[in-house]
């Protein structure tokens, strides 16, 4: 019973449509957003609509962020929110962002100096290109900042995971500072998973948490990879600054929407007055 209006978009092919999509959502008042995809399309959603209310469901190539979960419950969970039946306050919480500023040297990521966002990590990379492509050299990663830190991650975020696993609800980060060989005088030396089936051995030469309010230093070069794409070049003379908040979106939980509508008998239905 419900009405249905579709919104006609420009389309690129490009992550500017998640950008623009999100921002059309905020624009039109929009209570609970569904996103298909994995960190990088969460990402682009939380920069269109800094504090979007999101079901993050996960079908992307780097899965840390968006949640493994039953479409259809996925799908009642927002019609639920977005109904009212359950208030969004009640399911949900911020997410953790990590916020990335470079100076000295300029920006080239923007030419602007704005702050940048990640929702799992960021990673500093010894290396001049951009790009989406996956990094499969492990001793090219100088160092990587995670929020969500899963040992069972895959991408750059199981550098951290591995090295230093932080539960869901911790609110601080983890840095993990790596040498330039594996075969280094090291403490540690950690097997992870840059792809699914492509494991590598990297080098940790120090691990720190990162609490609100610290701030993380890194010297460039280099290349930023947010949440697993690689998006601003750090020239050298720069310095990278990485500060952790709750700034990401507000992450609703999608068991616990259909559980609380179960308990409000939303589900029920009455029979009209021909016992339909």
């Amino acid at each position: 019973g419900g009405a249905v209006e579709l919104l006609d978009e420009p389309a690129t092919g490009t992550r500017i449509d998640t950008l623009a999509a999100a921002r059309r959502m905020w624009k039109e008042g929009c209570v609970v957003v569904v996103v298909l995809g994995g960190d990088g399309t969460c990402r682009d959603a939380a920069i269109g609509w800094p504090g979007i209310p999101m079901i993050a469901v996960s079908t992307g190539t780097n899965n840390v962020f968006p949640d493994v979960v039953d479409a259809v419950a996925a799908g009642t969970a927002a019609g639920l929110v977005a109904t009212g039946r359950v208030p969004v306050g009640a399911v949900s919480r911020p997410a953790k962002r990590l916020v990335v500023h470079v100076t000295g040297g300029g920006d080239a990521g923007t030419g602007t100096g704005a702050p940048h966002i990640a929702l799992v990590d960021v990673a500093l990379i010894d290396i001049a290109a951009v790009g989406a492509r996956a990094v499969l050299d492990g001793s090219r990663v100088r160092a990587v900042v995670a929020a969500i830190s899963s040992p069972s991650a895959c991408g750059l975020s199981s550098i951290a995971g591995r090295a230093a696993p932080l539960d869901d609800d911790d609110p601080d980060g983890v840095v993990v500072r790596l040498a330039a060989s594996a075969g280094a005088a090291v403490p540690r030396r950690v097997r992870v998973a840059l792809l699914p089936g492509a494991f590598t051995t990297v080098a940790v030469a120090s691990v720190e948490r990162l609490p609100r309010g610290g701030v993380a230093h890194f010297d460039g070069p280099g290349v930023l990879a947010f949440d697993g794409e690689r998006d601003v070049v750090v020239p050298a003379g720069s310095v990278v600054s990485v500060t952790i908040d709750d700034g990401g979106p507000v992450r609703i939980d999608v068991e616990r929407a259909v559980r609380l509508g179960a308990q409000r008998h939303a589900f029920d239905v009455r029979e009209d007055h021909h016992g339909h």
